[in-house]
């Protein structure tokens, strides 16, 4: 593969390309950039930026364009990630329920959500397929599956019907959360990619809040209401995914320099790609906190009936709703922040820590028995906090390990968060008594405190970002 860790080794087509006479020019190699072996010149249509387009088109900094159209497409893809999301975890608020309708244990409607995280080792085979196929297919499949599962549940009234059709949903999650970052760098300039798939990690909060609190509202404490919220989960589905008729491929022009450097790089092999992404100590040290950040969360998530004792399920579900929401509006603060300012490192290091911080708040309310509105006082800055970092955290790996495609790095990313959370999930489990949950803000807490330790050894070498800086002849 062509190392392109040195800014400066950059191929770049030549702005004359977009006026000449020729059919064709040969892109010119910048100083630094060995060629590929045995890889004949990369060439270029010369009207490559000449075609005529149906949408609003705005130049970008060093003359490239933006579509309107980015805009429908991300609307689709929001649409579909978050009608995926609303059914993944709403079910914990009502387990209980759940698990009479079902004739079971609460624990296995509890399985049932950690199917998403036991199927995640499968970002490793969807990272390749975007990376060969495009974001187009994915996103594609993600609806499909998205549809399909949510009708399987609602037809297959059984607790086999439940895991199938949660299986469904999560191999269909994959898909959409391993291509985010992939979306935001093929269709949206630089000044918009963090701010893009925050958006699109948004609507997995925002959803995730929606179903915390449609499903205690409709099913309560009453199992014979559980089809009826099924049905209607379904029906949305349908609805939300059907506008993925639509969805495009790729914009008629590169939106940046780094985005028209990534469509020119030769194929590589994912073990190769991953091999390196673990040879780079920047990486390691940003999927550590990574991991452990949304383990935590995703932990505190999962068993907050648990956790929350003695609330009603509709407070539960109040609790899950505003953390996410909350949450959701600090994804796209903490990303405005940073496509302005770029600065990465220091936005990680102190949401995490004020996360931490809120954490042990939460300990302390919940340990001494204050109000409900303390309680979720609390846990809604804890989501504001400790979920804004999140698709962040994706961007700057795609950062730090660039030229490996977007897809790879977040597929490794994701893999390894779901791994991390099912292990730790289970350990709070096995190892934390019903009677002393009460404690798991705790233990958050003090994992929180190796999370910002770890970022405060973390350099963002911005690579893709420096890219779209330099100047055509640098």
């Amino acid at each position: 593969m062509t190392d392109f860790s040195n800014a400066s080794g950059i191929i770049r087509a030549r702005k004359e390309s977009r006026l000449g006479d020729d059919d064709m020019l040969p892109i010119r190699l910048t100083e630094g950039v060995a060629p590929v072996p045995h890889t004949p010149p990369i060439v270029v249509p010369k009207n490559l930026h000449a075609q005529p387009v149906e949408d609003n088109v705005a130049q970008e900094a060093g003359g490239y364009d933006s579509y309107s159209r980015r805009w429908y497409m991300l609307l689709v893809y929001f649409l579909i990630s978050a009608q995926n999301n609303s059914q993944w975890i709403c079910m914990s608020a009502v387990a209980e329920a759940a698990g009479r309708f079902y004739g079971t244990d609460d624990f296995v409607v509890i399985f049932a959500i950690l199917v998403f995280d036991i199927v995640s080792p499968f970002a490793f085979v969807v990272s390749v397929f975007i990376s060969r196929f495009g974001i187009h297919k994915a996103v594609t499949i993600a609806a499909v599956g998205t549809c399909l599962g949510g009708w399987v549940k609602a037809l297959w009234l059984s607790t086999e019907g439940q895991l199938v059709g949660q299986t469904i949903m999560a191999f269909a999650h994959i898909f959409g959360s391993v291509g985010m970052p992939v979306y935001s760098a093929v269709w949206h300039p630089t000044s918009e990619r963090a701010l893009a798939t925050s958006i699109l990690f948004f609507a997995t909060v925002l959803a995730g809040g929606t179903g915390f609190v449609l499903a205690p509202w409709i099913i309560g404490s009453s199992p014979e209401q559980v089809p009826h919220f099924f049905f209607i989960q379904a029906l949305i589905g349908t609805v939300c995914c059907a506008p993925v008729i639509f969805f495009q491929h790729k914009p008629p022009t590169p939106p940046s320099r780094s985005a028209e450097v990534a469509e020119t790089l030769p194929s590589s092999s994912f073990w190769r790609d991953t091999l390196k992404m673990f040879q780079n100590s920047q990486f390691v040290i940003l999927l550590l906190s990574f991991c452990l950040g949304f383990a935590i969360l995703n932990t505190v998530a999962i068993t907050a009936q648990d956790i929350f004792k003695g609330y009603t399920p509709l407070q539960v579900g109040i609790i899950g709703a505003g953390t996410v929401f909350t949450g959701m509006f600090g994804c796209v603060f903490l990303s405005l922040l940073v496509d302005k300012t770029e600065k990465y490192k220091e936005a990680l290091v102190i949401s995490n820590a004020l996360a931490g911080v809120t954490m042990l708040a939460l300990y302390f309310i919940i340990r001494y028995q204050w109000s409900f509105a303390c309680v979720a006082s609390a846990v809604f800055f804890c989501g504001f906090f400790g979920i804004a970092g999140f698709p962040v955290a994706y961007e700057v790996g795609c950062e730090v390990s660039f030229p490996i495609h977007e897809a790879v790095v977040t597929g490794v990313m994701t893999t390894l968060g779901q791994w991390v959370s099912v292990a730790l999930t289970s350990l709070e489990y096995k190892v934390v008594p019903a009677e002393h949950k009460w404690i798991v803000p705790l233990a958050a807490a003090g994992l929180y405190v190796i999370v910002v330790l770890s970022l405060l050894g973390f350099k963002a070498d911005l690579k893709k970002r420096k890219i779209d800086r330099m100047k055509d002849g640098d």
